[in-house]
């Protein structure tokens, strides 16, 4: 429920998983952090709008996203294509 929730609040479409070739020397598949999770670690660990967020493997960026929206904190998403 929450992830149709927070994707469309968001306009955002970070669910799913997404797999690359298995192959190659830097395999890392898409696995997005489910909301849920994200609402019990915020839960316990307090952000306001003076912090600043560095993600490193930010995927699609569905935690910059999060942690913006909900607590107007600066992020930086970094993902290695």
């Amino acid at each position: 429920m929450k992830e149709k929730y927070y994707e469309e609040l968001l306009n955002i479409k970070t669910t799913g998983d997404q797999s690359w070739d298995e192959t190659k020397k830097c395999y890392h598949p898409y696995e997005p952090t489910p909301y849920f999770a994200l609402d019990k670690l915020f839960e316990s660990y307090y952000i306001n709008e003076k912090d600043s967020v560095i993600d490193f493997g930010c995927g699609k960026g569905r935690l910059n996203f999060y942690l913006n929206y909900n607590y107007n904190c600066n992020v930086l998403g970094i993902e290695m294509d």
